[in-house]
């Protein structure tokens, strides 16, 4: 007699579902799901013991498996014959381990599970080591991953959410790589790829960073990104932090998965698999495992979305340039989620209104404020225009505002920004006369603000009335040298203030430096401090920005300070002026 171990290896197929009705999966907070597995083995020769490893839905604080049973085509399989029980892989996956004695011919299963899903929140953590070494698809190790990685700034969350939204801005959902399983290099190779490499590039990321993270796998209903209401299989990450973090890039979500995401199990990365076959008898033994079929029924559910959203306009009657919609939105906690919007509809259907800045993916804790700028085309001064304009937060409820276009003219904006390279959490002054003032990470003031700075590279505009001014701000983790600004608040036309500029050295070692104000340069070495004073002489109300360039042979930046410029009186002003002056005193005696 001999025996003959035989393992065989499919992965999940898509499946046909009723969705009942989800048409946006995103805030669907609990679900209540009709799970069907069936397959057979087909058997040629003697076998006397038959044992099938099967993924099944997970248990765990959010996923709860309310009915489950197994049976062949005989029946339940509560017999001698048939039999089953729970076994785990070594990533802590349990599998369905499904027993037969002396079984012949075509062995038939099927397992049918009821399973209630509610919205993840934290996970609990895994620390194998197969969870952060590097594999063939999650490469950690390699040098481009390493950089990107070294991008992410701020604590857990914030790294994961900043790297998760990398992934949702500069990789390309293609369902042409459905079939294929790319590597992280790879993936940043091509730029595309579905949830599989979505999945292996975010954790190829943070395994660099020192996170102990991993693949799911499963089933979720594919809303707004396969464009059908039929489940589908899918991947996203965990991360293993102080506190587990789920997180979708597909699906823009970081923080919490919404309850359409049904798990089957936990991997290294997205090349493992998930049913195996043992057998043994005598003689010349063939087994063929056919494909494991799942069908996906949702029974109820509940929607609720959680991120509570209110739009507004900065100016509600432009008429030319820019439009600026103002999103705020709230949650309980620490999320991020992608918000899509509609602007004006033409009469053939098309955007009437261009995106240029559009925020679409966001992260934030507690409240955030998303400035997304539409740019307006020619338009017949002639008419009159209305129109809607619409936010749609994955997860949250629609918000819309109704934008008028009329022939009033437009404003003008001097936007001034006193620094432009600053450290994380450095405060730098704005100012914009008669103008709003907003920045791409959500702050917002009107004329002048003291904000702070975020980890990253970020933008800051003046806004008046559909005239939009910008600045780039660069974001550094050290800066070689500080530049102080000090000029008066005002001055007048044609008369010469000093302009005083002093140069820090924040560095160990003496550097090389050029201040340069207007045409004038001049070069010096820094050990310690240096101070510069320039003159100007400002021409007219209008020339009244100060601004300081100071270069290292490495480094760049600069500050500025806008002024106000009294301009100069003619002689019929000056003449005049007391005249009248005394009159309006002799006037105010008789009041």
């Amino acid at each position: 007699m001999k025996k003959l171990l035989i393992l065989v290896i499919f992965l999940l197929l898509p499946i046909q579902v009723l969705a009942k009705d989800i048409k946006n999966p995103q805030v669907v907070s609990e679900m209540r799901v009709n799970i069907v597995e069936n397959g057979s083995v087909e058997l040629n020769g003697t076998i006397y013991n038959l044992e099938l490893n099967l993924s099944i839905p997970q248990e765990n604080d959010y996923q709860k498996i309310e009915y489950f049973d197994v049976r062949d085509s005989l029946g339940p399989c509560v017999t001698e014959f048939c039999s089953y029980d729970f076994v785990n892989d070594r990533y802590g996956n349990r599998l369905l381990n499904i027993k037969w004695k002396n079984p012949v011919g075509n062995v038939i299963y099927t397992v049918n599970s009821t399973l209630l899903i509610k919205r993840r929140g934290d996970i609990e953590k895994k620390t194998l080591k197969e969870f952060i070494e590097p594999t063939e698809l999650v490469q950690s190790a390699d040098p481009e991953i390493v950089e990107l990685a070294s991008e992410a700034r701020g604590n857990d969350f914030d790294k994961v959410s900043y790297l998760a939204k990398w992934i949702g801005e500069n990789i390309e959902y293609d369902k042409v790589y459905s079939d294929v399983n790319l590597s992280a290099k790879e993936i940043l190779k091509v730029r595309k790829g579905v949830c599989k490499e979505f999945s292996n590039l975010l954790v190829s990321f943070l395994r660099d960073l020192g996170y102990y993270s991993a693949v799911a796998v499963g089933y979720v209903h594919p809303g707004r990104v396969y464009e059908t209401y039929e489940f589908q299989p899918h991947g996203w990450a965990e991360i293993y932090a102080d506190k587990g973090i789920v997180a979708d890039p597909v699906w823009s979500e970081v923080g919490y998965l919404d309850a359409t995401h049904v798990k089957f199990a936990t991997f290294p990365d997205s090349s493992w698999t998930f049913t195996e076959v043992n057998a043994n008898g005598i003689g010349n033994i063939k087994i063929r495992l056919s494909e494991n079929d799942v069908k996906l029924k949702i029974l109820d559910f509940k929607e609720e979305p959680f991120i509570n959203v209110n739009t507004s306009l900065l100016s509600n009657s432009i008429w030319a340039n820019y439009t600026v919609l103002r999103t705020d939105l709230k949650a309980d906690g620490c999320f991020l989620t992608k918000i899509e919007y509609k602007g004006c509809i033409d009469q053939s259907g098309k955007d009437f209104l261009q995106i240029v800045e559009p925020q679409n993916i966001v992260y934030f804790c507690n409240e955030k404020t998303v400035f997304t700028i539409f740019r307006i085309p020619l338009l017949d001064e002639r008419k009159n225009y209305r129109c809607d304009i619409k936010a749609f937060p994955y997860a949250g409820e629609e918000s819309g505002v109704q934008l008028v276009l009329n022939p009033k003219g437009y404003g003008y904006s001097q936007l001034s920004v006193e620094k432009n390279v600053v450290k994380p959490g450095e405060k730098f002054l704005v100012t914009a006369r008669q103008s709003q003032i907003f920045t791409d990470y959500g702050e917002y003031a009107y004329e002048k603000a003291e904000f702070t700075a975020p980890n990253y590279d970020f933008k800051v505009y003046g806004y008046n009335s559909g005239y939009l001014a910008q600045k780039n701000i660069s974001v550094v983790l050290e800066k070689p040298i500080e530049v102080n600004l000090d000029v008066n608040e005002t001055a007048s036309a044609g008369k010469t203030i000093p302009v005083k500029v002093r140069v820090l050295n924040l560095g160990d070692k003496s550097q090389e430096i050029s201040v340069i104000f207007r045409k004038e340069t001049v070069s010096e070495t820094l050990t310690d401090f240096k101070d510069f004073v320039f003159n100007f002489t400002p021409q007219d109300a209008n020339d009244n920005l100060i601004q300081v360039f100071v270069n290292t042979p490495d480094f760049s930046t600069s500050v500025s300070k806008t002024i106000t410029v009294i301009g100069q009186k003619s002689t019929w002003e000056n003449i005049f002026q007391p005249i009248i002056d005394f009159f309006n005193w002799l006037f105010s005696l008789f009041q």
